[in-house]
C-alpha cells in the first residue's frame, strides 16, 4: 500500500510541474483502485489549492532567487553581464548588450567566456571577440512590420473632421508613422527563448520610437494606453486588439504585465491599464452588427481579474488615517541588484549613495535597499522623478530614494478605474452580483482617495508619505489622475462642475497654465541634484495633459477651459514634419526635454496617440497659420466619444449573454455598501461622466486665437474635505509574501496528511 501511495505522489508531483495536475491525476484513477484514487484526488486538490494561492500571492516573482529579475546568467545576472556592462568603451548604453540575441546556446557562450586568460580577467579584446562570435546585432530578433489594417484616411475618417488644413495634414502625418513603428518578434524568439532577452509575443505591435536610441525596441506597457488610443482613432482595430492580446499573454505568464517584453523586466510590473485599454477597444468597435466587442470582454475578463489580484496581493499596504484603515497600493521593487538595462548607471548611483556607510554588512543592506527602491521607481513608469525621493527639492544622492514608503495617488486612481471597468464589464455580461462587488470596491477606494490623498488647502490630491505619516508637499501631474479616472467618493462627485471649478482654480493648476511650452510633470527642477530625474521641470510629457483635458471635456461648463488648454498643447507640439518627441521643454516651445538616462526619443507613439486624441476631441482648434482674430459664435466642438444611448445591451441581449456566461470567481468579495449605487454602471456615471452631446453643450463664444495661459475658472463653494493627518497602523502592512507563506503552509499541511494516509 505504501509503495502504491508513493508512486501516486510522484505522479502528482510530476503533474504539478507540468501544470496539468488535475487532468493527469483524474487519469490515474483507473490504475489505482477506488480507495487510493480518492486519496490521490484529495491530495491533488489540496496541493493545487495551495499552489494556486501561492501563484496568486506572489506570481513568478517568488521563483527567482538572489534579487535578480530572472535566472539568465547572461541577460539578468552573472560574471559575463558584469564584465560586459563595465566595459565602458564597448557600450554607450547598458541596454545595448542585454538586447543582443545569442548565436549559440547560453551554455556554449558561458563556456567560451570562462576560458582562462593570462590575466585571469577578460580583456577588452576578448570581450569584443566574444561579442562578434556569439552575439547577434541588436534588433535581429525583431522584424519590421507594416500593419495590415493601415489605410489612407478617407472622407469618413475621424481625422478628416479636423477643420484647420495644417493640423489636418499634421494628423495625417502622425497617422502615417504607424507604418514605421510596426514590429513583430522573430520566429527564433519562440524557437530558442533562452537565446533572447526578448519575450515572444503572439501578435505584431507598435513600438514607442523608431530609431537607434534602443530604449523602446520592445512593446512597453502603461504609455501604450495612448498608443492604442491613437490606433483606434486611426481605425486600426486589428493592430490595437493584437497589442491588447499581447499584454494579456504576459499576464497569463507572470500574473502582471512587466514594463516591457524583456526577460530582465520581470518583477517590475507597470501601472495596470489593461482594463482601460479593453474598454477603449470595446467603445470603438461596439455595434449591433459586431458581437466581437462583447466576446472580447468575455475572453479577457479572467486575465484582467488576474492582474487586479496581483496588485491586491503583492503591492498592497494598510494605512490608518484619523482612526480609519484604508487598503491601498504602492510600488515596491523586489530587485536587490542593478537593473540589467541600466547596469552601469545603477552601480554608479548606488556606490555614491552608500559611500558613507563603513560597516560592510550595513553597506550591503543599504545597497540592496537602494536597488529595490530604484526598481520600484521603474515600476511606476516615472523613472526617475523627484517624486520618489525623501526631500524632492534637496536630493543628495540615490541614497535618498524611498519609493516603497510613498503611496502614489496615480496607482490607486488607476486601480479605481480598473474596479469601475470590471464592474462595467460584468454588467455588460449580466453578472449583476460580481458587478456590484467591484462597484463597492471602487466606492471604497474613492473614499480612501478622498480621505488619504485629497488636500483641502491646496484643492488638489497629494501622494501619501508612509515614513512621515502625512501627505507629501509637492504637486505632480500624477496628482490629477483621480479626475482622469473619475474616481469619486460617497459624498463628493469629482466630476461635478463645482468640484472641477475648485480644482481648476487651485494654485497648482493655475501655475501649470503659465508655461508656454506645455505642462511640466512637476514644479521642481532637479538640475544639479538628480540628472536622471526626467519626470520633472522642465519636461512636459504630452499624454499627461489628458489627465486634465479628458475630464474637463466631459462636462459642458468646463468644455471651454479644456479647449483652451488643448489649444496651448497643440500649438506647442505642432511640427510640420510630424517628428514627435517623448518629452518637451515647457520653457522653450517645441524643443525636446532634458534629463535622461538615454538619448531623447523621436517618433514617440504615445505622444502621437495623445495628439490624435486631443484633435479628436477638438477638431476645430487653430493651426499655426491662423493669425486672424475674430469672434465666432458656434456650438462647442462635438465630442466624438460621446456615450451612445445603446451603451448597454438590451435586457433581451443581457439575458442571452447571461445564459452563456461562465461563473467568475472574485477574490474576497465585499458586501455591497449602501452607497454602491453611486458608482454602479449606468447610463449616467460609468465608466466616466458622460461626455456632453451637441445638444447638451451650451452655445459659447469662441475666440479663435492661441491659448491664453491666464484663463481661469473661479473656484466655487464645495464642501471642504479635511486634509488627512494620521498614523500608520501598528499592524505590519499586508504583503503578498505573508499571503504566500500562509497558503504554502496550508498546502504543506494538507500534503503531509495525505502522505500519512497513504502509508497506513
Amino acid at each position: 500500500m505504501g509503495g502504491v501511495g508513493m508512486v501516486g505522489m510522484g505522479s502528482i508531483n510530476q503533474a504539478i510541474r507540468s501544470g496539468t495536475f488535475i487532468t493527469d491525476v483524474i487519469a490515474m484513477i483507473p490504475e489505482r483502485g477506488n480507495h487510493v484514487a480518492i486519496i490521490i484526488v484529495v491530495c491533488a486538490m489540496a496541493v493545487s489549492t495551495g499552489s494556486l494561492l501561492v501563484a496568486a500571492a506572489g506570481s513568478e516573482e517568488n521563483k527567482i532567487d538572489g534579487g535578480a529579475p530572472c535566472e539568465s546568467a547572461i541577460f539578468c545576472q552573472g560574471e559575463l553581464l558584469n564584465a560586459m556592462q563595465l566595459s565602458i568603451d564597448i557600450f554607450k548604453d547598458s541596454k545595448e548588450f542585454v538586447d543582443r540575441p545569442l548565436k549559440a546556446s547560453p551554455e556554449e557562450v558561458l563556456k567560451a567566456f570562462k576560458t582562462p586568460s593570462p590575466t585571469g580577467r577578460a580583456t577588452r579584446e576578448q570581450l569584443n571577440y566574444l561579442l562578434a562570435r556569439y552575439f547577434a546585432k541588436v534588433g535581429d530578433d525583431l522584424e519590421k512590420w507594416i500593419p495590415e489594417d493601415w489605410t489612407e484616411p478617407d472622407q469618413d475618417s475621424l481625422l478628416t473632421r479636423i477643420k484647420d488644413g495644417a493640423l489636418r495634414e499634421f494628423a495625417f502625418a502622425l497617422h502615417g508613422t504607424w507604418k514605421d513603428l510596426g514590429r513583430k518578434t522573430a520566429a527564433s524568439v519562440k524557437e530558442f527563448p533562452d537565446r533572447h532577452s526578448l519575450l515572444h509575443l503572439p501578435h505584431p505591435f507598435i513600438v514607442h520610437a523608431n530609431g537607434e536610441d534602443g530604449r523602446t525596441r520592445e512593446q512597453h506597457y502603461w504609455e501604450s494606453y495612448w498608443t492604442i488610443h491613437g490606433l483606434l482613432i486611426s481605425e486600426m482595430y486589428s493592430t490595437a486588439k493584437g497589442m491588447i492580446l499581447n499584454f494579456a499573454s504576459l499576464i497569463d505568464r507572470f500574473g502582471y504585465v512587466p514594463m516591457g517584453n524583456r526577460m530582465y523586466y520581470q518583477n517590475r510590473p507597470h501601472p495596470p491599464l489593461l482594463a482601460a485599454m479593453v474598454h477603449l477597444y470595446w467603445h470603438h468597435v461596439k455595434s449591433e452588427a459586431n458581437k466581437d466587442a462583447e466576446a472580447f470582454i468575455k475572453t479577457l475578463l479572467p486575465v484582467i481579474t488576474k492582474e487586479y489580484r496581483f496588485w491586491m496581493t503583492s503591492r498592497v499596504v494598510d494605512v490608518v488615517v484619523d482612526g480609519k484603515t484604508f487598503t491601498l497600493n504602492r510600488y515596491k521593487g523586489t530587485l536587490t541588484k542593478p537593473r540589467p538595462e541600466s547596469y552601469r548607471e545603477d552601480l554608479d548611483n548606488v556606490k555614491r549613495a552608500v559611500r558613507q556607510v563603513k560597516d560592510l554588512a550595513h553597506r550591503k543592506s543599504a545597497e540592496e535597499k537602494v536597488y529595490s527602491n530604484i526598481a520600484g521607481a521603474s515600476e511606476s513608469g516615472w523613472e526617475f522623478s523627484t517624486r520618489w525621493f525623501d526631500k524632492p527639492s534637496a536630493i543628495k544622492s540615490f541614497g535618498d530614494i524611498r519609493t516603497e514608503d510613498i503611496i502614489p495617488v496615480d496607482l490607486n486612481a488607476f486601480l479605481c478605474l480598473t474596479e469601475k471597468h470590471l464592474a462595467f464589464f460584468y454588467d455588460i455580461l449580466a453578472d449583476d452580483k460580481t458587478s456590484k462587488e467591484y462597484s463597492a470596491k471602487a466606492v471604497r477606494r474613492g473614499n480612501a482617495i478622498r480621505d488619504v490623498f485629497w488636500n483641502a488647502t491646496h484643492n488638489m490630491w497629494r501622494d501619501y508619505d508612509l515614513l512621515h505619516r502625512k501627505q507629501r508637499e509637492d504637486f505632480y501631474m500624477s496628482s490629477l489622475t483621480p479626475l482622469f479616472a473619475a474616481c469619486s467618493s460617497e459624498n463628493v462627485d469629482v466630476m461635478s462642475p463645482d468640484f472641477l471649478q475648485r480644482v481648476i482654480g487651485s494654485a497648482d493648476v493655475q501655475k501649470l497654465l503659465t508655461y508656454p511650452g506645455g505642462m511640466p510633470a512637476s514644479f521642481i527642477n532637479p538640475l544639479g541634484t538628480c540628472e536622471s530625474c526626467q519626470w520633472d521641470l522642465p519636461n512636459f510629457w504630452p499624454p499627461l495633459a489628458l489627465f486634465l483635458i479628458e475630464p474637463l471635456s466631459r462636462v459642458p461648463e468646463m468644455f471651454p477651459v479644456a479647449r483652451n488648454i488643448s489649444q496651448k498643447v497643440i500649438t506647442a507640439l505642432y511640427r510640420e514634419e510630424a517628428t514627435m518627441f517623448e518629452k518637451y521643454d515647457v520653457e522653450r516651445v517645441g524643443m525636446y526635454g532634458t534629463n535622461s538616462e538615454y538619448t531623447v526619443m523621436r517618433g514617440y507613439s504615445p505622444t502621437n496617440g495623445a495628439v490624435l486624441r486631443i484633435l479628436e476631441i477638438f477638431p476645430k482648434l487653430n493651426g499655426p497659420l491662423t493669425n486672424e482674430v475674430y469672434e465666432e459664435t458656434e456650438q462647442a466642438d462635438h465630442h466624438p466619444n460621446d456615450f451612445s444611448k445603446n451603451e448597454y445591451p438590451s435586457k433581451d441581449r443581457q439575458m442571452a449573454l447571461k445564459s452563456s456566461s461562465p461563473v467568475h470567481e472574485v477574490p474576497s468579495p465585499a458586501p455591497e455598501s449602501k452607497s454602491s449605487a453611486f458608482l454602479r454602471p449606468d447610463k449616467t456615471n460609468f465608466p466616466d461622466k458622460p461626455r456632453p452631446t451637441e445638444e447638451d453643450r451650451p452655445t459659447i463664444s469662441v475666440k479663435r486665437v492661441r491659448m491664453d495661459s491666464s484663463a481661469t475658472v473661479a473656484p466655487s463653494a464645495v464642501p471642504a474635505v479635511p486634509a488627512p493627518t494620521g498614523r500608520l497602523s501598528k499592524d505590519p502592512p499586508r504583503d503578498g509574501a505573508q499571503n504566500c507563506q500562509s497558503s504554502l503552509s496550508i498546502s504543506m499541511l494538507a500534503l503531509l496528511v495525505c502522505v500519512i494516509a497513504m502509508l497506513l
